[in-house]
């Protein structure tokens, strides 16, 4: 696979904590990217899913450690925008530590969006 070069890159959906995630290709494609930032757009954990008996998978931590690794390694900024499926960190406050950021967002209704991320504005 060769290797793609952009200033950011955006992933959604990724559902880790559901068996039919596609967490080993996400993890493929994230070992060929280069980018300064990675934005992750919302249901990237399924708490839902895991709430009703789904399971935490290797190929899940995987991920995430390749994550955790072009971070460290090519100082990769990563900023996190929580969908409905990963609600449940509602429960952490929005945080940023070192090349993580964990945006907060606002219930806007009536504009078609369920949160906008109100601390990310601009930064992508």
């Amino acid at each position: 696979m060769p290797c793609w070069n952009a200033a950011r890159f955006f992933l959604s959906d990724l559902h880790l904590g559901t068996k039919d995630c596609k967490a080993d290709e996400c993890r493929k494609f994230l070992k060929h990217v280069r980018a300064g930032k990675i934005v992750l757009v919302g249901d990237i954990v399924d708490a839902w899913a895991l709430s009703r008996g789904s399971r935490w998978r290797r190929r899940h931590t995987r991920f995430v450690r390749t994550l955790l690794k072009k971070m460290e390694q090519e100082d990769v900024e990563v900023l996190y925008l929580r969908g409905n499926h990963d609600d449940i960190l509602e429960k952490i406050p929005a945080f940023s530590s070192g090349r993580f950021e964990n945006c907060q967002g606002v219930r806007a209704p009536g504009c078609g969006w369920k949160t906008l991320p109100v601390r990310a504005w601009g930064r992508f």
